[in-house]
């Protein structure tokens, strides 16, 4: 398939499997296909073992956080990876604008303002 991305949710490892079937085949009947190499697993809740999944007859991977449009998910939930990562780039622009913060010629109400 060769669209940009496709989020799959299911509420079990069985429903996944379905999922992944039907969109294989419905993909197939229109000349499509999904590429098992860049197609990953994420589960919110690990069971005690893992299932297996498999697209193609390819394997696919369980992961437990990805990058998606520059922000991070993770299968425990919380943003704080994201939230960390949002704040060290928000820290490294602020600091591009150093010599704008000690500028003389600007005016604290104008300083604010672009802040």
């Amino acid at each position: 398939m060769f669209a940009d991305d496709l989020a799959l949710l299911a509420d079990s490892a069985d429903d996944l499997v379905v999922l992944l079937g039907t969109v294989a085949a419905v993909a197939s009947k229109h000349g499509l296909f999904t590429n098992a190499a860049k197609t990953e697993i994420m589960m919110d809740r690990r069971p005690m073992t893992l299932p297996t999944f498999k697209l193609c007859r390819k394997e696919l991977l369980v992961i437990d956080s990805f990058k998606y449009s520059g922000c991070f998910f993770a299968d425990d939930g919380p943003m704080n990876r994201e939230m960390d990562v949002q704040n060290v780039r928000a820290l490294v622009a602020f600091c591009q604008f150093q010599d704008v913060w000690a500028s003389p010629k600007l005016s604290n109400k104008q300083k604010m303002d672009m802040h």
